[in-house]
């Protein structure tokens, strides 16, 4: 499964699962679209260091990497590398 599709199926099981979601779109905008807050960001966290194997720096949280699925994705590639 790559990893987009694993994102995206973690968010609307673990983070929107209340907001009826079926599918999101790559670029949709988790943080507008109030799919996503902080404390859902912090359950993201720890799902990309376990899922992945990767940290994310403290310098990383920023909005930018966790607006949509596909920023996400880069985060995940960048840090696997």
């Amino acid at each position: 499964m790559d990893i987009m599709k694993q994102l995206e199926d973690y968010l609307l099981h673990e983070v929107a699962s209340g907001s009826g979601k079926r599918a999101i779109d790559p670029g949709e905008d988790l943080i507008m679209q109030g799919l996503i807050d902080s404390l859902g960001i912090m359950k993201l966290i720890g799902f990309l260091e376990t899922r992945f194997g990767i940290t994310v720096d403290d310098q990383e949280l920023v909005p930018e990497n966790f607006q949509n699925i596909r920023a996400l994705a880069d985060l995940v590639a960048r840090k696997g590398r």
